[in-house]
């Protein structure tokens, strides 16, 4: 598949979950993905299996409302790059939680009021800079359990409103002074 396609698996997460359990845990039988919305304002979509499945869970899901949301949740997916950006809706999601999920690129652009940020258990070997800098009010960046063995330098410099960096669970033999500068 082409970044495009991962791109758009991803936003249609937010374009079609439904407002009723019943429509969204149907989703389940057909594309091994089950779609939870967990309160008026938090979706979380659980998938198992390859890219493909993720992309047939997103379409499948029925009766779109997106007003509410402020927390998207991804669990048990794989993608090569996570593509959040340039969808209107996603300017109001605060909390983004990936967890358990296979992915290389971390594309998060067009997203003001993201605050959280969940990326754990999902195996990461490493970070970049660039994945959190269009984030103008990220507070709280979760980079648990996962294989970083290192960071990149300055990586916190341009994180002007970060206040909480877990990186515990990791694989550091220690934590370098330049990376938090």
């Amino acid at each position: 598949m082409t970044t495009r396609k991962y791109f758009l698996a991803i936003l249609l997460v937010g374009l079609g979950v439904s407002t009723n359990f019943s429509a969204c845990n149907t989703v389940r039988q057909d594309n091994q993905c089950d779609c939870n919305l967990l309160s008026q304002q938090t979706v979380e979509v659980d998938c198992s299996g390859q890219e493909g499945h993720l992309l047939n869970c997103f379409r499948s899901i029925r009766d779109q409302s997106v007003d509410n949301w402020d927390r998207l949740v991804i669990r048990r997916a794989q993608f090569r790059t996570l593509e959040l950006s340039g969808f209107d809706f996603l300017a109001k999601i605060k909390t983004l939680e990936v967890t358990v999920c296979r992915f290389e690129e971390l594309l998060l652009r067009g997203l003001p009021a993201l605050t959280s940020v969940h990326l754990s258990s999902n195996g990461l070997q490493y970070v970049k800079k660039e994945w959190f800098a269009p984030l103008p009010s990220l507070q709280q960046l979760h980079l648990v359990d996962n294989n970083l063995t290192s960071m990149p330098n300055n990586f916190t410099q341009d994180l002007a409103s970060l206040q909480h960096l877990n990186v515990s669970g990791n694989q550091f033999a220690t934590l370098e002074p330049a990376w938090f500068g």
